[in-house]
C-alpha cells in the first residue's frame, strides 16, 4: 500500500488557521500540547525505524495519531491532532511521485545539459533500417540511442502528470507508458533492457521513499516555529515529495526548443553531438508524415499529441 487506504476520515477537511490554537490555554496546557508532540514524534521515529515502504510507514503513523486521539478524548492537543491527521490522510493520497527526476537521472550528464538547453525528442516509432553485415548490406529493424529513448519517455510522462491527481493511480499511468515505449522498441534492442530496470527503480523508490509525517508533525506544531507560514503549509505535500523541488528547478530552467528523431544504433556507439550527422532534425516537409505517425501508436501518444499540437503548429506556420 502507498498511502493509507483502509484508514476512516472521521474528521472534517480542514483548512489553514490562522489562530493559533494555543493563544487561549494556560501555561499547563501549553506543556501538556508541548509533551504530546514530543510523544508522538518519538513515536514516529519508532515506527520509521521498523516500517519498510512508504504505505507500512504512513499506517504506523496514522494508527499512532488515531490512538492517541482516541485515549485522550479530553486532551488539549486532540483537536491538533485531529487536524494532522487529516491533512496527512489527505496528502499522502493525492502527493504524486516525481517519476520525471528518476528519469532525468538516469539520463547522461551530456544529455541532461542538452535538455536543459531544450532538445527534445519525437515519439518514437518502429522503422527499419540498412545495416551493414559483412560485406553485404540489409535491412534490420532499428535499434535506438539510450538517451534518445529516455528522453522520449521523459516528455511522454511529463505530460501525462498534468492530469495526475493520486500517487497510486499515476504512478500506474508511468508504468504504462514506459511499457508501450518498451513494446515499441524491437525485441533485441539493448535499450529494453534500460526501461526495465528502470521501471524497477521506479517502483522501488515509490513503494519504499516515506512519506515525511514528521515534517507535518513540525509545520503544524503551534509551538513550534513554522506555525504561521501559510506558504509552506500550502505546498507541503510537494516540499516533502520525492524529486519535486529538483524536477521543478530544472523545468524552470529549459524550454522545448529543438526537436530531433530518435538515432537508429544498432549496436553502435553514437559520439555525435545534435549539430552533427547522425542525429536528424525534422523539416517542414516531413511534418504530415510526422504528424500521422503520431496518431498511429495508440492512446500515450494520442495524448501526447493533443498536449503539444499547438506548439508544433505554431513552428510549422513559422
Amino acid at each position: 500500500m502507498n498511502y493509507a487506504g483502509p484508514f476512516p476520515m472521521p474528521y472534517p477537511a480542514q483548512t489553514y488557521n490562522t489562530t493559533n490554537p494555543t493563544s487561549h490555554m494556560d501555561f499547563k496546557q501549553r506543556l501538556s500540547v508541548q509533551e504530546a508532540f514530543k510523544f508522538i514524534q518519538n513515536s514516529f521515529q519508532i515506527n520509521h525505524n521498523q516500517c519498510e515502504t512508504r504505505g507500512a510507514c504512513l499506517n504506523l503513523d496514522l494508527t499512532a495519531l488515531l490512538n492517541y486521539i482516541r485515549y485522550h478524548p479530553n486532551h488539549p492537543v486532540n483537536p491538533i491532532f485531529r487536524n494532522i491527521y487529516t491533512i496527512i490522510h489527505q496528502d499522502a493520497r493525492h502527493q504524486i511521485f516525481t517519476t520525471q527526476w528518476v528519469i532525468f537521472k538516469n539520463l547522461s550528464p551530456q544529455r541532461q545539459q542538452e535538455f536543459r538547453n531544450g532538445l527534445r525528442i519525437l515519439p518514437l516509432k518502429p522503422q527499419m533500417v540498412r545495416v551493414r553485415k559483412g560485406n553485404n548490406w540489409i535491412t534490420a529493424p532499428a535499434y535506438y540511442d539510450q538517451d534518445d529513448v529516455l528522453t522520449v519517455l521523459l516528455e511522454e510522462i511529463e505530460h501525462s502528470h498534468r492530469s495526475c491527481t493520486e500517487y497510486t493511480s499515476c504512478l500506474s499511468n508511468d508504468q504504462q507508458i514506459l511499457k508501450s515505449l518498451y513494446n515499441r522498441l524491437d525485441a533485441a534492442d539493448p535499450t529494453r533492457r534500460a526501461l526495465s530496470e528502470l521501471s524497477q527503480i521506479i517502483k522501488n523508490l515509490s513503494d519504499h521513499y516515506p512519506f515525511d509525517t514528521t515534517f507535518y508533525l513540525n509545520l503544524y506544531n503551534p509551538l513550534g516555529p513554522d506555525w504561521y507560514d501559510i506558504l509552506k503549509k500550502h505546498k507541503v505535500k510537494h516540499l516533502t515529495a520525492y524529486g519535486h523541488q529538483e524536477w521543478k528547478q530544472t523545468q524552470q530552467n529549459t524550454r522545448a526548443l529543438n526537436w530531433y528523431l530518435a538515432r537508429p544504433t544498432n549496436g553502435q556507439i553514437i559520439n555525435q553531438t545534435p549539430t552533427q550527422q547522425g542525429f536528424r532534425t525534422y523539416s517542414k516537409q516531413e511534418w504530415p508524415r510526422i504528424r500521422s505517425s503520431l496518431q498511429e501508436h495508440g492512446q500515450p501518444l494520442r495524448e501526447w499529441w493533443q498536449n503539444s499540437k499547438d506548439f508544433f503548429k505554431k513552428w510549422y506556420k513559422g
